[in-house]
C-alpha cells in the first residue's frame, strides 16, 4: 500500500466513524429532548477525542480557574495536562488550573444564530483569559464542533471578522442533505501583510480534519515536542490527507489536497 493510500485510509476510517456518529445523533433526536440529544453528542465527541490523545493529556468538561481564583464559563470539552491537579469537581465537570489547559471546545448538535453568538462569546472569553494570564500569547486554542448547520458561510465569515476569531470551527454536516462539512478559520493573507482573512472551506472529512488539527496543535503546545516546530505541519501531511476522500474510479477525477491552516 502506498503512502498516499495510507493517508486516504486514515481519513476514510475516521469519516466512517463520523457518519456513524451522525446516524446515532439522528436516532437520539426521536426523543425530541434537546438536553438528551445535546448530552449524547457531547459525550460521543469527548470519547472520540480522548481516544486520540497521548498519555498525559485528558478530556473533561468543566471550568477554568485563573490565578486570581476567578472561574470561567462552563466549557463542554477541555484538553488538559494531567500533570496538574484538578481543583475540584461536580459529577464529571472539573475545575482546572489555567496553566493545565491546552484547548477548549464548544459542542452543539445544530448551529443557529443563538449558538453562533455563544461560540464567539466563549472564544472571546478564552482570549481574555490568555491575555490576563500569559500576556500576548494565545496559549489556549479554541475549537467549536457542530453536528449539522445551515448557517451561511458569508454570515459566518462576517462573524469571524467582527470577533477577530483565532480558533477553528468544524461543521460535520453543512446542510440537512449535504455530503460535506466545513472547516472555518482565519488565515494569513500573503498579499495583505499581517492581516487575516476568513475561510470557510468545504471538506468531505471534517471529523478527520478536527482530529488532525488537534494532534498538530497538541504538538505545538508541548514544551518537549519530539518534532521540531517548523516541521510539525509538514509531518502531519505525511500521515493524513485533509479535506477529501478518494474518488470512486471516475475517469479523469483528481484527488485534492487542500492547504491546511498553518
Amino acid at each position: 500500500m502506498t503512502i498516499e493510500a495510507d493517508r486516504h485510509l486514515v481519513s476514510a476510517l475516521i469519516t466512517a466513524q463520523q457518519n456513524a456518529l451522525l446516524a446515532e445523533v439522528a436516532a437520539v433526536q426521536i426523543t425530541k429532548k434537546p438536553e438528551i440529544i445535546g448530552g449524547f453528542f457531547e459525550r460521543r465527541i469527548r470519547e472520540v477525542i480522548a481516544e486520540a490523545l497521548p498519555d498525559g493529556l485528558a478530556v473533561t468538561p468543566g471550568f477554568i480557574v485563573d490565578r486570581r481564583g476567578s472561574r470561567s464559563s462552563h466549557f463542554d470539552l477541555m484538553i488538559v495536562d494531567t500533570s496538574y491537579p484538578y481543583l475540584g469537581s461536580v459529577d464529571i465537570h472539573k475545575y482546572v488550573m489555567v496553566e493545565s489547559v491546552l484547548s477548549v471546545m464548544e459542542l452543539s448538535t445544530y448551529l443557529d444564530t443563538e449558538k453562533i453568538e455563544e461560540i464567539f462569546k466563549k472564544h472571546n472569553e478564552v482570549r481574555k483569559i490568555c491575555r490576563n494570564t500569559f500576556g500576548n500569547r494565545d496559549k489556549i486554542h479554541f475549537y467549536a464542533t457542530v453536528a449539522v448547520s445551515s448557517y451561511g458561510k458569508i454570515a459566518m465569515r462576517q462573524k469571524m471578522i467582527s470577533n477577530k476569531f483565532l480558533g477553528d470551527i468544524f461543521i460535520l454536516k453543512a446542510g440537512t442533505y449535504a455530503q460535506f462539512g466545513r472547516h472555518c478559520w482565519m488565515e494569513k493573507n500573503a498579499s495583505e501583510g499581517p492581516s487575516l482573512s476568513p475561510t470557510a472551506r468545504r471538506t468531505e472529512t471534517p471529523l478527520s480534519d478536527l482530529l488532525a488539527m488537534i494532534a498538530q496543535d497538541m504538538l505545538y503546545a508541548r514544551d518537549d515536542t519530539p518534532i521540531a516546530s517548523r516541521e510539525i505541519g509538514m509531518r502531519m501531511n505525511d500521515y493524513i490527507l485533509w479535506g477529501t476522500l478518494p474518488k470512486q474510479n471516475t475517469k479523469g477525477s483528481k484527488t485534492q489536497n487542500p492547504t491546511k491552516r498553518p
